[in-house]
């Protein structure tokens, strides 16, 4: 069953990827399909993606 259609799915994607582009700013961002980012590190260590992660959850 479709509650809210594609706008509004593709209004929920958009406000997605924002959220995703101001976490990881200063990285490249990558939309692979429907609803999957990939976000491309470089230089980071596992610290850094271990916070990243954090701030992704809400933790």
């Amino acid at each position: 069953m479709i509650l809210y259609g594609h706008e509004e799915g593709n209004y929920a994607i958009k406000k997605l990827c924002e959220i995703v582009c101001s976490v990881f700013s200063h990285s490249p961002v990558f939309r692979i399909g429907g609803d999957e980012f990939v976000v491309i590190l470089k230089g980071a260590d596992q610290k850094m993606y271990e916070n990243k992660k954090e701030m992704k959850s809400g933790k």
